[in-house]
């Protein structure tokens, strides 16, 4: 928990009076992390990405899905069927049927001024 995500998360819900001369957007926010690679991106399987994209979907408003495909610049990368339909239900049924919001990253690797 010490890179992308954690960033973006601290950009939401950093709380206000800290040492480290910032505020979150919604600092009173709660923030959850869901560790989902244990070594390169590219072992993450379908039915992994899907646990994640519907973990506690009930209670989860806001997912900040901070990650992606490197910069190859070559390639549109997007969830395989299992992990589509999780994302869908969660849309759906998340949060008492009002449907949890999901927002991914575009690009991670910076290089292209992402």
């Amino acid at each position: 928990f010490s890179s992308h995500g954690t960033n973006c998360a601290g950009i939401i819900a950093a709380v206000h009076n800290n040492s480290f001369c910032g505020v979150g957007v919604a600092y009173k926010a709660k923030v959850a992390g869901i560790k989902m690679f244990s070594g390169a991106m590219t072992d993450i399987s379908d039915a992994q990405e899907a646990s994640a994209l519907s973990h506690e979907h009930q209670h989860i408003s806001i997912y900040s899905c901070s990650w992606g495909p490197s910069d190859w610049n070559n390639a549109l990368d997007g969830p395989d069927t299992v992990a589509r339909e999780a994302l869908a239900v969660a849309a759906r049924e998340g949060r008492d049927g009002k449907g949890s919001i999901f927002v991914f990253s575009t690009g991670n690797g910076g290089t292209y001024g992402d």
